[in-house]
């Protein structure tokens, strides 16, 4: 009861600062939900614990608290997302390059279109789509100036996982 009860406290908590917007609460509820069932994932035998139910209780207390005064860091994290999101939305750039991207993916899917016989009822498999999106994505990412790269000059991967200190 405890725990049914906190994730209602934490659902309406959360809710409440997320100033109407429908998209943001499905993203929170359904994340929500998530974390909730993610004991029930697991494959050894936590729920026999003597403690377990009052365990958990206890820390979706402290999670409520957190959620209350609005600094819990899934709060923060799907603020974060809504905001990028946003800013997107709004982005007449941004617009622009996904608009280039769907007519380049609706040209892809038209040239395959030519190939099959759609008086017979032939039609594009979602295989052929997803061929389609995905070569107009590698397209994409080919003209972009990626700052990144994984290998140097030597041909060693530069994954950064290791700070060398120079030893002088």
């Amino acid at each position: 009861m405890i725990i049914k009860h906190n994730y209602r406290n934490i659902s309406r908590a959360a809710k409440q600062f997320m100033m109407g917007d429908k998209i943001m609460e499905q993203n929170f509820i359904v994340t929500l939900k998530t974390l909730y069932n993610l004991p029930n994932t697991y494959t050894s035998p936590i729920h026999k614990l003597y403690h377990f139910k009052r365990g958990i209780g206890e820390i979706l207390d402290r999670h409520y608290a957190l959620f209350s005064q609005n600094i819990h860091p899934l709060q923060l994290l799907i603020y974060e997302q809504s905001n990028k999101r946003v800013r997107e939305a709004n982005d007449p750039v941004f617009q622009q390059t996904l608009e280039g991207i769907n007519n380049r993916i609706k040209e892809l899917s038209n040239e395959k279109m030519k190939n099959m016989n759609i008086a017979e009822g032939e039609s594009l498999t979602i295989e052929n789509f997803e061929e389609c999106f995905f070569k107009a994505m590698e397209e994409y990412r080919s003209r972009q100036p990626f700052k990144a790269k994984s290998v140097d000059s030597h041909g060693e991967v530069n994954d950064n996982l290791e700070l060398r200190r120079p030893f002088n």
